[in-house]
């Protein structure tokens, strides 16, 4: 009796966590409670087809809302996929034209500094 309860737990908390709708719950809870009440009135084979065909059932249909919720949401992971592309791409060109500024700066600091250190070198050796 303690195994029907945990899996009665166990079906509340699937649909608690948002792992099966309640419709499916109450499917399942169905069917957990027909096989209770049927259990002693039933031979084992008897028991095992129908518990399959409830899990049979239950897989198909939830297949089938993987399924449309997938076609459903595939156009948009790819149009967000392609956006976040284009930004990706947008970023890069900023970040590159931004280290050319700076390595061109650099450039023209170490010319200044260059020329500073040959006209500092004239001055010392026009006194020497």
């Amino acid at each position: 009796m303690s195994n029907i309860k945990e899996e009665r737990l166990l079906i509340l908390n699937m649909v608690k966590e948002g792992n099966i709708s309640a419709e499916d719950a109450t499917k399942l809870l169905s069917a957990l409670s027909d096989s209770k009440e049927n259990f002693d009135n039933e031979d084992m084979d008897e028991k095992f087809d129908k518990f399959y065909s409830s899990v049979d059932s239950f897989a198909k249909d939830i297949k089938s809302k993987f399924e449309s919720a997938y076609k459903e949401a595939e156009p948009k992971l790819k149009k967000a996929t392609k956006k976040a592309i284009e930004k990706t791409g947008c970023v890069m060109e900023e970040l590159s034209k931004s280290l050319k500024d700076i390595v061109e700066r650099m450039e023209e600091k170490m010319e200044e500094k260059s020329q500073e250190a040959e006209n500092t070198n004239a001055k010392d050796e026009e006194k020497e």
